[in-house]
């Protein structure tokens, strides 16, 4: 039973990794945070015998200026049942900080009180720091006064700058999806949009 108990934790270990997932959970009555092998690689952490955490440790790496919300959706995870996700900072030793979505769901026993909360971490720093370079160059392109569409093979548009919104008074949000020939004939090149996508692809 020990060998198997151990082979099934080395096969999530190596899910987890993969995946760059770590999972955690909260003995209520006890207070005792018990981490997965993985979450002290996705924390920069030395892993502990019983991997159990020092009290005060998560407090610790957690950003100050989130650390209330951190606290703030644990209290929800354990009012309701259905789960609670939200992403917050971390410092990690020797390391740029990182962003961690956090999925927290609660278990109770028979009588409906709160035994312990189990929660699944997901490092999504490279997708925040994307998301943030997105906005960056986003901002730039709407001081150029010039209109300025990014659009798919299809020729759906994926962006639109400022000057383009305002051309044909539509959100970036309405413009998302639809063909790029709302914008109707290029007086440029005397074409429509969708001529100049296919000359562009038979380039």
């Amino acid at each position: 039973m020990e060998n198997l108990l151990r082979r099934e934790r080395d096969r999530l270990a190596r899910a987890e990794k993969l995946a760059g997932l770590g999972n955690w959970d909260w003995n209520v009555s006890t207070d005792e945070v018990i981490w997965s092998d993985n979450m002290f690689a996705l924390y920069g952490v030395e892993m502990t015998p019983d991997r159990v955490i020092p009290r005060g440790l998560f407090r610790s790496m957690v950003h100050p200026d989130d650390v209330e919300r951190v606290y703030r959706a644990a209290e929800d995870a354990m009012a309701c049942d259905e789960p609670v996700t939200i992403e917050y900072r971390v410092h990690v030793q020797g390391a740029s900080d990182k962003h961690i979505r956090s999925e927290i769901q609660r278990f109770v026993n028979e009588n409906g009180v709160v035994q312990s909360l189990f929660g699944v971490d997901m490092d999504v720093t490279e997708r925040v720091e994307n998301m943030r370079q997105a906005r960056i160059q986003a901002d730039m392109l709407d001081q150029i006064r010039d209109s300025i569409t990014a659009t798919d093979l299809e020729g759906r548009i994926t962006y639109a700058n400022q000057a383009s919104r305002e051309l044909i008074q539509r959100s970036q949000e309405e413009l998302t999806g639809q063909h790029v020939a709302v914008f109707g004939e290029d007086p440029d090149y005397g074409a429509t949009q969708q001529e100049i996508i296919e000359r562009t692809l038979a380039d």
